[in-house]
């Protein structure tokens, strides 16, 4: 009554931890294939139509998970392990330029400020105060 539908199987996904590690290992092989591969793979498409490329990078602008990562990153044409956010997708990063220090246009600067100050505020500044109850208004520990 309904026709009929023909389906051809053209391929296997591996699962998208097991795909990332493969990638990895493909782009350490081949740093300069990079912006090729993320073009190819990458569902974010903003990056993906930059050749994978985030821009340069600052404290504060990312996710904190992203940025630990980022900045383990020492050598030029490093490559990341992969970093599994769950759903918010599976990173891997290249590490192409450092530099000591660079100014941060407005626009930019504005976002870190609104999206970054509670973390910087937490970590940097109320880290390392102590917090002192007084007795009186201390929870029982009865």
């Amino acid at each position: 009554q309904f026709g009929y539908h023909v389906i051809q199987k053209t391929g296997e996904r591996t699962s998208p931890p097991a795909q990332a590690a493969e990638l990895v290992d493909q782009l350490r092989d081949d740093p300069e294939a990079f912006g090729e591969i993320a073009t190819q793979v990458s569902e974010d498409y903003t990056t993906a139509q930059a050749n994978g490329e985030l821009g340069w990078v600052a404290r504060y602008q990312l996710d904190e998970r992203q940025e630990n990562v980022i900045f383990a990153l020492t050598e030029i044409e490093a490559i990341s392990e992969p970093l599994d956010l769950g759903t918010e997708g599976i990173y891997i990063f290249q590490l192409l330029e450092i530099a000591e220090s660079r100014e941060i246009e407005e626009s930019r600067l504005t976002d870190i400020r609104e999206t970054g100050f509670d973390r910087w505020l937490e970590q940097e500044v109320k880290a390392d105060v102590p917090v002192w109850v007084d007795p009186q208004f201390a929870p029982s520990t009865a």
